[in-house]
């Protein structure tokens, strides 16, 4: 009896992976893939429709010089026909409907609808239409080139993390949630087309492109199954690269155009957007432990599809005989298989799990912060109910894996191993004692900061100090210039020295020689007046003769009158000189030398402080100091601030229902999000003495002082602490948690 013909319409792929030699078989009908091995596609191929399964057997036997019965041969025959590899079994060919939503075929119960492809076109004729005129695109020149702009854009990326990281935020604030939807989208366009031309450029066929709901994220997709027929592994992994690469090329043409445009333009705006979107798309899509294009080409690398199921499903077997002691089937594995499969498998298992717990805590959080526990009840109570079908499932597999392994699970081994690890597990969770840890975010502050403000008004001479420079109290930090004071000054101290010689004078009195002038000017003034008057009685005389006028006689009377005013004046001169000087004038001329010299301090004063010292010592956090060179300041204008860095205040915002835990002297560590990999630590120095409100909850400020020798912590920088409370049992520290919150929501 001849064995059934294979079907000759199958495209064949003969590939070497990993020193073995494989072939992979595509179904034209079904769209399906397959791979078998060396011997599998020689009985395949013997196929012939006129060959019987003796002959079959003849021709493996003399080809590999090893044995094989009819019975299996048969049923390779049977799995072949199965899958429709054989005349007369071909499957029914099928129209592709667009746009109807098909959940993913290999995975099972809820997880199949996190994963639902919806067919859009088939993009043969595009891909025609373009793949000529991107051939450029696949040359050595181009990727050197491509390679060139991004480590310039890095190079860019690096330098300007800091405003890169503090624009992030805006990108997803609800006026730039479109601008920013469109940007994923179109990169996502660019992506999956790279994939299919790539696809088409080697050789191979794209028939579907469309949607891909990715746990409800609609995500682009385009079916490059066709490059499993690849016979060079480099072409597999260049389709599978090209997405990802592509995405690399806009992000650094995003970054070099953002950084070249003026911020105020919206080309400046969008290329951010750009720059922001691929980014997060690269981050993703080359993250291996998701099923995307890192994952694809870790599997091509290694040469071994199917990666993350092959190694869940040893890491299962091993689970089942080494721990459960189960005879499970185990299929023949190389070393290096082994030890892939632990790895991923081990790795992913951590991360799925991580994920998903981290993912359930910030629901819990959202949905009792936001609506209370009974949301969450609901949500828990909906899941639980979603999923009973498989939970039924599991339950019943788990069983029957228990009843017909009944012998192995309850030997006397594990009859002895189980009770001791339960009560090794009760003793940890009861009696180890375990800190209770409170945690919240802080922000830091320095312990002593001093702001340093001008006290008279001028322009900036002098700048001393940059941003980040370390002064101690009494270091000049800028110069002020001041003309006014510098002419006042040589005023004041040419007045000084004029009012301290007329004192000088009054005190020493009139000298001997001034007495003697005096004293001639007297007698001087004596024989002028005798003279005068001996003048106007001889001009009395002539007048009673009428020998000279009336005005002749009193002209000679003004002038012996004249004559006795100054012999009085000269007299009065030579009375002060022989008296001295007078204590009113010495006090009014000391008074006047006191005063101009108060006037002079407070110009010593005024010039003084027109160098602005630093009143502490520390370090200046104030940027851009030396832009402070020429300007005009006024009484009272900041000039910059000073920061004692080495010892930090953390303010840790601690949520109100904690608090009670919290108590003076307490541990704290904190890690700040600029050294994550470094912790610091502290004790609880006073705790605030009302709650403050926040977007869901009150917190209550906890202040610490923590240590920072190194200066390397500075004000303003956030991250997490935790506070260490009291040492209790892991058990009763998860109870107290979750009766606390039920207490509080339920109030009993």
């Amino acid at each position: 009896m001849e064995l059934p013909k294979l079907r000759t319409d199958l495209v064949i792929s003969r590939q070497e992976r990993a020193g073995k030699t494989l072939y992979v078989l595509k179904d034209p009908i079904s769209e399906r893939f397959f791979q078998l091995g060396e011997k599998e596609f020689f009985i395949a191929s013997a196929l012939n429709g006129t060959r019987g399964p003796d002959e079959v057997v003849r021709l493996f036997e003399e080809k590999f010089r090893a044995t094989m019965s009819t019975r299996v041969l048969r049923s390779f025959v049977a799995r072949l026909a199965d899958v429709g590899f054989l005349e007369g079994t071909e499957p029914a060919p099928t129209k592709s409907t667009r746009f109807k939503p098909r959940p993913v075929a290999y995975h099972k119960g809820l997880s199949r609808y996190f994963m639902i492809t919806v067919k859009a076109f088939d993009p043969d004729r595009l891909l025609e239409a373009i793949t000529d005129r991107l051939r450029f695109a696949y040359t050595w020149w181009f990727v050197a080139a491509a390679l060139a702009a991004l480590s310039l854009a890095a190079f860019v990326a690096v330098s300007n993390r800091s405003t890169i990281w503090g624009g992030m935020s805006n990108v997803f604030q609800f006026r730039n949630l479109l601008m920013a939807w469109i940007g994923v989208l179109l990169v996502g366009v660019i992506h999956e087309l790279a994939h299919a031309t790539t696809c088409r450029h080697f050789g191979g066929r794209v028939r579907e492109m469309g949607v891909l709901l990715f746990y409800f994220q609609p995500c682009l997709f385009s079916n490059v199954s066709d490059a499993w027929l690849f016979g060079k592994k480099a072409h597999r992994m260049w389709v599978t690269f090209a997405g990802g690469f592509v995405e690399m090329i806009m992000w650094g043409v995003s970054v070099l155009v953002w950084r070249v445009t003026a911020p105020e333009t919206w080309i400046h705006h969008l290329a951010f957007i750009l720059m922001a979107a691929s980014g997060l798309t690269i981050l993703f899509n080359f993250n291996p432990l998701i099923r995307l294009d890192g994952y694809y080409l870790l599997s091509d690398y290694l040469e071994i599809p199917n990666l993350r199921q092959k190694a869940f499903a040893y890491i299962r077997s091993l689970f089942e005989r080494r721990l459960l002691g189960l005879r499970v089937a185990e299929k023949p594995l190389s070393l290096r298989e082994k030890r892939i499969y632990v790895s991923y498998g081990l790795i992913a298992i951590a991360y799925t799990a991580g994920l998903l717990g981290f993912v359930l805590y910030r629901l819990s959080r959202f949905l009792v912060n936001t609506y209370g526990w009974w949301a969450l009840a609901l949500v828990v109570v909906g899941a639980l109910y979603a999923a009973r079908n498989q939970v039924k499932e599991a339950v019943k597999d788990a069983s029957e894996k228990v009843e017909d392994h009944k012998e192995e699970v309850l030997s006397k081994r594990r009859i002895r191993l189980f009770p001791i690890v339960i009560l090794l597990l009760l003793v940890v969770l009861f009696f180890v004692p375990w800190p209770l840890k409170i945690k919240g975010d802080f922000v830091l502050l320095a312990q002593d900061r001093a702001t340093v403000r001008t006290e008279i008004e001028g322009t900036i001479a002098e700048v001393h100090c940059r941003e980040g420079d370390r002064v101690r109290a009494g270091d000049p930090i800028v110069a002020l210039a001041d003309v006014e004071i510098e002419a006042a000054l040589k005023q004041t101290d040419a007045e000084i020295d004029e009012a301290e010689a007329r004192l000088e004078l009054l005190k020493k009195g009139a000298r001997p020689e001034e007495i003697q002038r005096a004293r001639s000017e007297v007698k001087a003034a004596e024989v002028s007046l005798e003279l005068e008057r001996s003048n106007f009685e001889r001009a009395k005389e002539l007048l009673d003769k009428e020998l000279i006028s009336l005005d002749e006689f009193e002209r000679a009377k003004s002038t012996v009158e004249l004559r006795e005013q100054e012999l009085e004046g000269a007299r009065a001169e030579l009375a002060l000189l022989l008296s001295g000087s007078r204590p009113e004038e010495i006090r009014e001329a000391e008074a006047t030398v006191e005063r101009l010299r108060a006037e002079r301090e407070l110009l010593d004063y005024q010039k003084g402080i027109a160098v602005i010292r630093a009143p502490i010592s520390g370090v200046v956090v104030t940027p851009f100091m030396d832009q402070l060179a020429d300007v005009y300041v006024e009484p009272g204008d900041e000039i910059c601030e000073i920061a004692d860095c080495s010892v930090m205040i953390a303010e840790i915002a601690v949520p109100e229902k904690e608090v009670g835990d919290v108590a003076i002297g307490k541990e704290v560590k904190i890690k700040a999000k600029s050294f994550p990999s470094k912790s610091f630590y502290g004790t609880v120095a006073s705790i605030a003495q009302k709650a403050d409100p926040g977007e869901k909850q009150h917190y209550v400020t906890v202040r610490s002082h923590i240590q920072n020798p190194d200066s390397i912590l500075r004000p303003g920088m956030t991250g997490k602490a935790k506070i260490y409370s009291r040492r209790s049992s892991p058990l009763r520290i998860v109870i107290r948690r979750i009766v606390r919150s039920i207490r509080t929501e339920f109030w009993w």
